[in-house]
This record gives structure tokens, sequence and C-alpha cells, in this order.
């Protein structure tokens, strides 16, 4: 336990030994108690919930709200796990086209729900191509501090050079996302 002003921190191991194991995830109630040098005594319960895993993006990626034409690509909704929409900006995404060519997010706006964030790419023409969107985890947390977890090993990603990825294609006139025109 470290003390500073009259604040305090416990550690997770600090917490487990309070908890006598190990504390799980989920709502907690601690119920504290101090005495003053004269002797004193108060005491207040603290309420927590402890928040361990890692987000991670989910499938499924919906592109142009599950319309399988791809003629132009409208929207892509990305499905978390737990709200990240206080750390995720377009600064952490990177759209490439056929496998190198940075596509600048310009005029691309991304909206929240809840869970899910929205990718509106309206604005932005697309050459026919065979697109990869990057979802780079370095500032990706939830509100926990959480970093996001990309290859869903358990552990969240930032730093470590590993992204999601989101591949798609456009091609103008295909209908029904068979890679032909129709």
């Amino acid at each position: 336990v470290a003390f500073a002003n009259g604040a305090f921190s416990l550690s997770r191991a600090a917490q487990d030994s309070i908890f006598g194991q190990t504390l799980s995830d989920g709502p907690h109630t601690l119920h504290l108690v101090a005495t003053d040098t004269v002797g004193n005594i108060s005491s207040f319960d603290f309420t927590f919930t402890l928040d361990t895993p890692a987000p991670v993006l989910q499938a499924p990626v919906v592109i142009n709200e599950g319309n399988k034409q791809r003629s132009r690509i409208d929207t892509i909704e990305l499905p978390f796990s737990e709200n990240v929409s206080a750390a995720l900006s377009l600064a952490d995404l990177q759209l490439l086209r056929n496998g190198g060519d940075i596509v600048p997010l310009n005029g691309v706006s991304l909206t929240f729900s809840g869970t899910h964030a929205a990718l509106d790419l309206r604005t932005l023409v697309l050459p026919d191509g065979d697109y990869v969107l990057k979802v780079i985890p370095d500032a990706i947390a939830d509100a926990a501090g959480n970093f996001l977890d990309v290859d869903i090993d358990g552990v969240g990603d930032p730093g470590t050079g590993k992204f999601g990825s989101v591949a798609f294609f456009k091609l103008a006139g295909d209908a029904n996302a068979d890679r032909n025109v129709n």
C-alpha cells in the first residue's frame, strides 16, 4: 500500500492479499478503517470494478451494413469487446491499397455506439483494388487502461508492431461480391 497526501493506491498483489485469494473481475467493495494519531476512527466503503481483460476487435466486422455489393465502400463497422471510444481515433487506423499504398483518411469520420465504432468512408474516393484496414493498438484502450489485444492472447499489444486487420475489396460494377462486374 502506498500513501501520499491522504491518497493511497493498492497494487494487484495487495488487493489479492486483502481479499485472501485472487480477486476476480467485476464489482467489489473495500471497507476501509482509519485511525489517526489521537485514536479517532473513521471508516468508509470504497466500491470499484476490477477490469483486467484487454479489449479485442471482434468478428464479424461489417462492411456496407452487410450488403454484398462492392461497387463502392461506404462504411466499416468495427465491433469491440469493450467500449474503446475514449481512446480510438482515426490516427489508430491505417488504410492500405494493393498491399502497401497508404490511402489517407482525409474527410473520413469515425463514430461510436457503445462497443461499436463505425468508419464512414462515403467522402473517400476509393479506386478498385484490394484493401486492408489496419487497427493499430498503440493508443487504443478501455476505460480501465487495458490496451487492445489484436492477436487475442489475453495481453494488450501496444508498441509491439502487431495490428488487427480488416481485408476487403472494391470493384466498380460488382453487385454480389464475387469479384466480377455484373
